[in-house]
């Protein structure tokens, strides 16, 4: 006969087989896909060449395909200081993307925004290369922007 501790352990077991097979099952369509397919890619004349090449590994553009016609915007980068200490000197600089798109479709235009920030410590010992660093995280943002479209307009879409 079997116990009831055993029979407790393979209902558990089981259970989270069956979760963890459900929220998978669930993802897929999201994780699958990493690129949007759309008709048509605009740039604004103020969007950085680099960007927009980077920006061509997430985009699947397809003129004879019926799908929204997609263009960026803006793209801006402002940066804080954040003062402390007994001197009151810059300790954490931040620098906060702001990436501004639309979308066109034969029914509707859309007009959204997406943003992402990051922090790196102030070097007030050598400026040139809190300057090096700084390039290197707007760089890094460019990239965190872009996931982040892509996970928006997906949560939009679908």
């Amino acid at each position: 006969m079997i116990s009831l501790m055993a029979l407790n352990k393979k209902i558990y077991f089981a259970g989270i087989i069956l979760v963890s097979l459900l929220a998978a099952g669930c993802q897929h369509k999201f994780l699958n896909s990493a690129v949007i397919s759309v008709s048509a890619l605009e740039f604004s004349e103020q969007i950085p060449k680099s960007f927009q090449v980077k920006s061509q590994k997430y985009f699947s553009v397809d003129s004879k395909k019926d799908g929204p016609i997609f263009s960026i915007t803006k793209l801006t980068f402002k940066k804080k200081n954040f003062f402390g200490g007994p001197s009151a000197r810059s300790q954490e600089i931040e620098v906060l993307g702001e990436l501004q798109y639309s979308t066109r479709t034969v029914l509707e235009h859309r007009a959204q925004s997406v943003s992402a920030s990051a922090q790196l410590p102030s070097n007030e010992a050598s400026p040139q290369g809190e300057m090096v660093a700084l390039t290197q995280l707007k760089g890094e943002l460019e990239f965190l922007l872009l996931e982040t479209l892509i996970m928006e307009y997906q949560l939009v879409e679908n």
